[in-house]
C-alpha cells in the first residue's frame, strides 16, 4: 500500500530496499505459564512463567517473570528470576533480578540489588573443545531426562534410555 513493498523472510522484514526492520519477539505474556521446552532461533520475552529448558538468540526475563530451567543463549537479560543453569554469550542482571544456578558466559554484567547464587565461569570466545553447560553434573542430566522415556514403560525403560543418553554427553578433559 502507498508504494511500499514488504519482503518478509524468518529473521527480517526489509520496507523497500533502504531499511531493515529487526524480528519481532516471541512473547510469553504476564498470565501465561508454559510447561515445557521452548527452543527456537528467536528472541524471546518473558512476561509470564516457563517450566522447562529454554534454548533460543535472545532472552529477557520481565521484572514480575520467572523460568524454572535450563537456558541456552546468545545474550539474556534478566530482571525477573532466573533458577537454573545459564550459558551465554553476554548475561546482563538486572537490580530487580535474581539468578540462581551456575552461569557460564563471555560476557557477564550485575547491577548493584541483584541477586546471584551459584558459580561463575567465564567462557573464552570461539572455544569450542566443551558443550555449553559442560559443567553439570550427571545428576542434573538424570534430573532433565525427557517426559517421553518416563512416560515410555517400566522404570527399567526410563533408567536404560536414561544412562544411554549420559554416555553419548561429551565430557569436558581436565
Amino acid at each position: 500500500m502507498f508504494g511500499k513493498k514488504f519482503h518478509t523472510g524468518l529473521a527480517t522484514a526489509t520496507v523497500g530496499d533502504t531499511r531493515t526492520v529487526p524480528p519481532v519477539p516471541t512473547i510469553i505474556s504476564a498470565d501465561m505459564t508454559v510447561r515445557g521446552n521452548l527452543i527456537g532461533a528467536c528472541d524471546l520475552q518473558i512476561e509470564g512463567n516457563v517450566v522447562g529448558n529454554i534454548d533460543c538468540d535472545h532472552l529477557v526475563i520481565a521484572a514480575n517473570a520467572s523460568v524454572e530451567g535450563d537456558v541456552i543463549a546468545r545474550a539474556v537479560r534478566i530482571s525477573g528470576a532466573l533458577d537454573g543453569s545459564l550459558s551465554a554469550g553476554t548475561i546482563s542482571v538486572a537490580a530487580s533480578g535474581t539468578l540462581s544456578g551456575d552461569i557460564e558466559y563471555e560476557s557477564l554484567v550485575i547491577e548493584a540489588g541483584a541477586r546471584l547464587e551459584g558459580h561463575c565461569r567465564q567462557l573464552t570466545k570461539g572455544r569450542k573443545d566443551e558443550t555449553p553447560l559442560s559443567g553439570i553434573t550427571d545428576e542434573t542430566l538424570l534430573s532433565s531426562v525427557t517426559d517421553e522415556a518416563l512416560l515410555s514403560g517400566p522404570t527399567e525403560t526410563a533408567v536404560e534410555s536414561t544412562l544411554s543418553h549420559l554416555s553419548s554427553v561429551p565430557r569436558r578433559v581436565a
